[in-house]
């Protein structure tokens, strides 16, 4: 077992996105990742000729592969973790606060309604995932906490097969669904020990 160093302590400025005092380590794979994974998935796209990103419908998915699929592994930073998960700081507004709350923050996120409307056209379907992501991590957040990972995996599982089985996205969308549970239900609802890295030297540039 590698030797840890689990610390809640942060002090640098809120950041919502890679978390607050984030490791320079942290932000290079958040960021290049997200960066990656959109170029490569609207290269697809543009290959494939999809409707999808026809005219202005084209920057709207760059928006939406950045923030969901580039989101997946920016949750599961020991930054963000640490910032979502630690009491709100003296030097935090209310704002943040209310982005530390996993209930509220997934109701922040009203995105499968959005791309109902932007790429497919029948809201139903985007209302339906809504509520599911909404329930799956409301009864995740109500577990005990030594239960709360297992039961994030479970409703992404069953987010995987639903996708596929049930009510779905347009073809060119199939990534949607799985993706948004892994970044909101287990990625920023689940609680989990931050770890930093014991050389200090790798801290460089976190602003803690």
């Amino acid at each position: 077992m590698q030797p840890t160093l689990i610390d809640w302590s942060y002090s640098a400025k809120p950041d919502p996105l890679c978390g607050s005092g984030a490791t320079w380590a942290e932000r290079l794979l958040a960021y290049s990742f997200a960066l990656g994974i959109t170029v490569l998935l609207m290269k697809y796209y543009e290959f494939n000729e999809s409707p999808l990103i026809d005219g202005w419908r084209y920057w709207a998915m760059v928006g939406l592969v950045f923030d969901i699929a580039g989101g997946v592994v920016a949750n599961m930073l020991n930054s963000c973790k640490r910032f979502y998960h630690a009491p709100l700081q003296a030097s935090e507004s209310g704002t943040v606060k209310i982005l530390k709350n996993p209930i509220a923050f997934t109701a922040f996120h009203i995105h499968p309604i959005l791309v109902s409307v932007i790429f497919y056209g029948d809201i139903s379907v985007g209302i339906t995932w809504y509520a599911l992501l909404f329930m799956s991590t409301a009864l995740t957040h109500a577990m005990p906490l030594y239960l709360q990972r297992p039961f994030a995996s479970a409703f992404v599982v069953m987010a995987i097969m639903g996708s596929t089985y049930g009510p779905a996205f347009p073809e060119g969308l199939e990534w949607f669904v799985p993706c948004l549970f892994f970044k909101i239900v287990l990625g920023h609802g689940v609680q989990e020990e931050p770890y930093r890295p014991l050389d200090t030297r790798l801290q460089k540039g976190s602003g803690s």
